[in-house]
């Protein structure tokens, strides 16, 4: 039989920015089925090439662990490709009738973890709320997420102090590391250019602990079918570089403005950068791997040469 032990600890809360205090942590155990899963919803999300701040959560939920073969996720229909080598783009044209689609989900079921959960480091402490919705969904959520409350960089523990399941108070370290705060060279605002040109995004990046991820989508809308996307475009920057530039050679295979309807086709642009997932072993048997985004995304005016 496996036995869970708990190093003890005094538990005490500060729910400001202050010094943590030690937690229970919990020795790590594996099992051949985990109870429990943990999820994320780590986003930062500006748009207007920065200007205007679309999304900002911090959410986990902790879910039954799912062994429904049937259960439906992922995509269908056609996939967009992804540039695979450093400094090139990858061009995916969808069929007139097919698109990439999220396909339905039904999940497991949720494990409620007490009235908050919280996220720590030598920096401070976040506490996260539970909110309880329709279909007895549970998660735990920053409330006022900002630009100032976001934890850029931050690399956090998790810290359970009513436990779940049958497990009591503890902490799992460096359970979450947060993606950089994002500020925008290029473009400084809405996008012009032709075909023959070339379209440069650069940005700069906070401090962040972890291993980063980055890359530039380009999605082409029609609006008189319902903003239908019917072409799109992955780049990848130089290694480690904070650029990306789409030569004409890429835009050349995008259809441009239509001068008879300049309002017609829609090219919007999205720079992502991520922390990379690591594994982060979980006191109920599962290796989580969580990561966060953080995206600026603006208009592109495209016309023909």
């Amino acid at each position: 039989m496996w036995i869970l032990a708990i190093t003890a600890c005094e538990t005490v809360h500060d729910y400001g920015l202050a010094t943590a205090t030690p937690r229970p942590t919990a020795d790590v155990l594996l099992f051949d089925e985990p109870e429990f899963e943990l999820t994320a919803d780590v986003r930062f999300e500006t748009s207007q090439w920065g200007a205007q701040l679309g999304n900002c959560a911090l959410r986990l939920s902790f879910m039954l662990s799912q062994h429904d073969e049937d259960a439906q996720e992922g995509t269908a229909g056609t996939e967009i490709a992804l540039a695979e080598e450093p400094g090139t783009c990858a061009v995916t044209t969808f069929e007139p009738d097919e698109a990439q689609e999220a396909m339905d989900y039904d999940p497991p079921g949720y494990v409620d973890a007490g009235e908050f959960v919280y996220l720590e480091d030598e920096w401070g402490e976040l506490e996260l709320t539970r909110r309880a919705s329709g279909e007895d969904t549970v998660e735990y959520m920053l409330e006022s997420c900002t630009a100032e409350t976001f934890p850029f960089g931050r690399m956090l523990d998790l810290v359970l102090p009513e436990g779940i399941g049958a497990h009591p108070a503890f902490s799992v370290t460096d359970a979450l590391t947060m993606p950089p705060a994002m500020n925008m060279i290029e473009p400084a605002g809405d996008a012009e250019l032709t075909q023959a040109d070339t379209l440069l995004v650069a940005w700069t990046e906070g401090s962040s602990a972890a291993d980063l991820s980055r890359g530039l989508m380009l999605r082409n809308q029609d609006m008189a079918d319902g903003g239908r996307i019917f072409e799109a475009v992955h780049c990848l920057p130089t290694e480690d570089d904070t650029r990306v530039e789409v030569g004409p050679d890429v835009l050349a295979a995008l259809m441009p403005t239509d001068p008879a309807d300049p309002e017609r086709y829609a090219l919007g642009a999205q720079v992502d950068v991520r922390a990379a997932a690591t594994d982060v072993a979980m006191p109920w048997g599962q290796v989580a791997r969580l990561s966060g985004n953080t995206s600026v995304s603006g208009s592109v005016r495209l016309y023909g040469e």
